[in-house]
């Protein structure tokens, strides 16, 4: 109670300031219709399908290497500040427009809970909030919240409408297109199995392709220093491969045979393919982001788990020789996480934001929309 009224206290001069800021060039007639807010270079992996459907969305980023850099390399505009009268977003940062007047959707970034995902006072401050299905929808709508509409998941579009070739992606990276390939996607944080795990991780299957896409955090214009320390061992493995493009890991989810995760995303978004899992337990359930009541727990049967290296070594032999095994629960469980993986998500996003804005009687030209 005493630190959120001192947080209020802390913050009420910069809101001051941007209200002030706002009404004035709200009154010039030069606010932007609507911003999409990116933080991190994966912000804009998940809103890039969508952006070519609503190319005149102006991008607004913070002044960190991190996505300035993504964003340069890639040739996409952007700009450092804005007044806008809608913002979307795919991270938890609404005060950074922090007036009512201005209208809030969010787009998620990942699925799993972490304890902050489908909390009420993170999600409260937005006036539409597009989720992947049915049981993201439903979490929400338990926590009170009823602004809630199920599109479908944009970034996993690539995986369905055949844009992907897979030799391609393995040859751009020097894999060997005539081997099967394992993926290792960890979470980060100390519920991560990168401290366990990661330094054998080249150890873990004979005669494979071993790709290893790292969080986002790890890159190397991180604002997470700490994490940096990880790529140079991984650059150095002679039998694996680090993915270097930090942001973005659908190309090598969809190239690969078998997914090594722990408490990650990439589980589910492997999973749709109905390709085989293999999950490390790290049993750390006193860290904070450990959510009981996540996906990540309560849909753990979706792979197999495993608690040693060895049992992880005899796991990645099962799956790749016997990949259609726990293919029903794959199939069950993408069929209540994701509303159609049909490739068109991006196109039901843009519907769902054009008729949103229309409530506001701004005007959004689509193209080649649903």
């Amino acid at each position: 109670m005493i630190r959120n009224i001192l947080s209020k206290i802390y913050h009420f001069p910069k809101v001051a300031i941007y209200y002030l800021a706002w009404q004035f060039m709200n009154f010039l007639g030069r606010t932007d219709d609507i911003i999409y807010y990116c933080y991190f270079p994966l912000h804009y992996v998940i809103f890039q399908d969508i952006h070519k459907f609503m190319p005149d969305i102006k991008i607004v980023v913070p002044k960190t290497k991190d996505i300035t850099n993504y964003l340069q390399n890639r040739g996409i505009k952007y700009c450092h500040k804005s007044y806008p009268k809608i913002v979307i977003m795919s991270e938890f940062y609404p005060r950074r427009f922090p007036i009512k007047s201005i209208k809030k959707i969010y787009i998620p970034h990942g699925l799993v809970g972490k304890n902050y995902m489908f909390d009420y006072h993170r999600n409260k401050f937005f006036d539409l909030i597009l989720q992947p299905g049915e049981y993201s929808v439903e979490r929400l709508r338990k926590s009170g919240l009823n602004n809630c509409v199920k599109v479908g998941y944009p970034v996993l579009d690539r995986l369905f409408n055949g844009s992907l070739n897979r030799n391609k992606i393995l040859e751009e990276i020097g894999a060997d297109v005539n081997k099967k390939t394992v993926l290792y996607a960890p979470t980060w944080g100390p519920i991560s199995s990168l401290h366990a795990i990661g330094g054998n991780i080249d150890k873990v299957a004979k005669s494979v392709n071993i790709l290893i896409k790292l969080h986002p955090g790890f890159n190397d214009d991180s604002i997470f220093e700490e994490n940096k320390k990880h790529n140079i061992n991984f650059r150095n493995m002679k039998n694996a491969i680090l993915i270097e493009d930090f942001a973005d890991a659908i190309p090598y989810l969809f190239a690969s045979d078998v997914l090594i995760s722990d408490y990650s995303s990439m589980i589910f978004k492997f999973a749709c393919m109905d390709k085989p899992v293999v999950m490390f337990n790290t049993h750390n359930t006193n860290d904070p982001m450990y959510d009981p009541e996540s996906m990540e727990i309560t849909m753990r049967d979706i792979g197999e788990s495993v608690n040693t290296f060895e049992e992880l070594q005899q796991a990645v032999k099962r799956a790749l020789e016997h990949p259609e095994i726990n293919s029903e629960k794959r199939k069950m469980y993408s069929e209540k996480l994701f509303y159609k993986l049909d490739g068109k998500s991006a196109e039901r996003f843009a519907f769902e934001i054009k008729n949103f804005s229309k409530k506001y009687k701004i005007r959004i030209n689509l193209i080649n929309a649903v």
